[in-house]
């Protein structure tokens, strides 16, 4: 199908093109950074709540191909959780014995944890919701280059 709005030099020409289309590259980076943060807290077990709810948007910010952004969590817990641990040992944080089925400790042995992949979980549903994520800001674009090429 061919196109039959304005001619594509007027669309496309004179610089009309280049303030519509950062813009939609800057709201696609956000939207998706705002998705997977989203996905990360969903995707994070909730114990406490404390994981989950400590992952925040990174603001879409420029780069020399476009946009970046993304998602953070500060809480150590989330690195296990991505990671997972190995097998440790715990020491008792003061001189008290911990108590265990078998009767008080000074330690104990963790057999340590599986990665549960949050982040790479979140990072992958994402990337398959791009087409929805980026339709809005793409129609926006479309629009904002009509109106630029019928001045």
């Amino acid at each position: 199908m061919g196109y039959s709005g304005e001619s594509l030099l007027d669309l496309l020409g004179g610089g009309n093109t280049r303030e519509p289309t950062r813009r939609a590259m800057r709201d696609i980076a956000r939207e998706a950074g705002d998705a997977m943060t989203r996905r990360a807290a969903a995707n994070t077990p909730e114990r406490t709540g404390r994981t989950a709810g400590a992952w925040r948007s990174i603001p879409a910010t420029p780069t020399a191909s476009g946009y970046e952004s993304g998602t953070e969590n500060p809480r150590p817990e989330a690195v296990w959780l991505e990671y997972g641990t190995e097998a440790h040992d715990l020491a008792p944080r003061r001189a008290d014995a911990r108590s265990s089925p078998e009767g008080p400790r000074a330690g104990a042995r963790s057999p340590g944890t599986p990665a549960l992949y949050p982040l790479a979980r979140a990072a992958e549903e994402v990337e398959a919701e791009i087409p929805a994520i980026a339709a809005g800001p793409l129609t926006e674009w479309a629009a904002r280059i009509e109106r630029g090429a019928q001045r």
